[in-house]
């Protein structure tokens, strides 16, 4: 997972999956209401990052970035799932690189489940209704759950210090970072 240039030394003990919400209101006029709908996005979205307790060094680099206040590439470097109908010619196998029909974007089978694929080193975002291929195996996806880098500016970032132990001695516990989503990268 990085945030700019900073890799973090671990991944967050909870963090808010990257996924859009739909974007709605209305109004109501003298005989009838009007809708307003920009379809789902994931701009305006705060992504929450929580650890239990972190390292003094990572909780001053990531203070780093917050000082800075700029705009920063999010990528959290995660697998996809990808949800699919009936597998033509299958079944899907560990290994395979599967490629999306409409996005074109790659990835490689790490999990093989029950109507669902997790498939990692992706060059791209996938699209849901796509059919995805691999040889002569191919299933159109139903859905995907996938994080992507995205253009973030960081809100908050707080942490409480600890150093009841000199194990403890400066370090960060109950941290919470405060992501907003500016686009995708």
């Amino acid at each position: 997972m990085k945030l700019g240039t900073y890799t973090l030394e671990w991944t967050p003990d909870n963090w808010t999956l990257p996924k859009e919400d739909r974007q709605i209101d209305f109004v109501k006029t003298y005989s009838s209401v009007a809708v307003f709908s920009w379809g789902a996005t994931l701009i305006g979205k705060k992504l929450e990052l929580e650890w239990d307790w972190m390292t003094r060094k990572m909780f001053e680099d990531l203070a780093i970035l917050e000082a800075a206040d700029t705009a920063l590439t999010f990528d959290p470097e995660q697998k996809a799932y990808l949800w699919h109908g009936t597998v033509t010619n299958g079944p899907w196998v560990v290994g395979d690189m599967v490629t999306g029909g409409t996005s074109g974007h790659t990835g490689t089978i790490v999990e093989v489940g029950y109507g669902y694929i997790v498939v990692s080193g992706i060059n791209g975002k996938f699209e849901r209704d796509e059919a995805i291929s691999y040889s002569s195996r191919s299933a159109t996806l139903s859905n995907v759950e996938q994080a992507y880098p995205l253009t973030v500016q960081i809100l908050s970032f707080v942490g409480e210090l600890a150093g009841v132990t000199a194990f403890e001695a400066g370090r960060r516990e109950k941290v919470k970072l405060v992501l907003l989503v500016m686009g995708e990268a």
